[in-house]
């Protein structure tokens, strides 16, 4: 099974792949909503529980949506991957735009102390 940040264009290729059931789809958009929500099952405030659901609750529905895939379709996804580049460009000019942001934001921060 893979596994890693190289399998992110075979979950791509799945959610996309229209022969695929939405009924199969919705677990994994039921876990993506849960890992990008605010709200988690077990606060993370609490000792050591809190972080139950990010070690072992979400990794376990990573591996549950992997199962769901068919054998088939999945070397089929392998073979596709292996034959395209598809590695995420570089964005240097929004790289540039948040480090300009955030020099902004640090000089107007150093500004209000020397000020005060």
């Amino acid at each position: 099974m893979p596994r890693g940040f190289e399998s992110h264009p075979l979950r791509h290729l799945f959610y996309k792949d229209p022969q695929i059931p939405y009924l199969k789809k919705i677990p994994v958009i039921i876990l993506i909503g849960y890992a990008l929500s605010p709200i988690d099952l077990i606060p993370d405030f609490i000792p050591i529980l809190g972080y139950l659901d990010d070690y072992i609750i979400l990794p376990l529905g990573i591996y549950l949506c992997f199962k769901l895939i068919p054998k088939d379709k999945l070397k089929e996804y392998e073979e596709y991957v292996e034959k395209q580049d598809l590695f995420l460009r570089k964005n240097w000019i929004f790289g540039i735009i948040i480090l300009l942001f955030w020099i902004i934001i640090l000089l107007f921060i150093l500004k209000r102390l020397l000020i005060s």
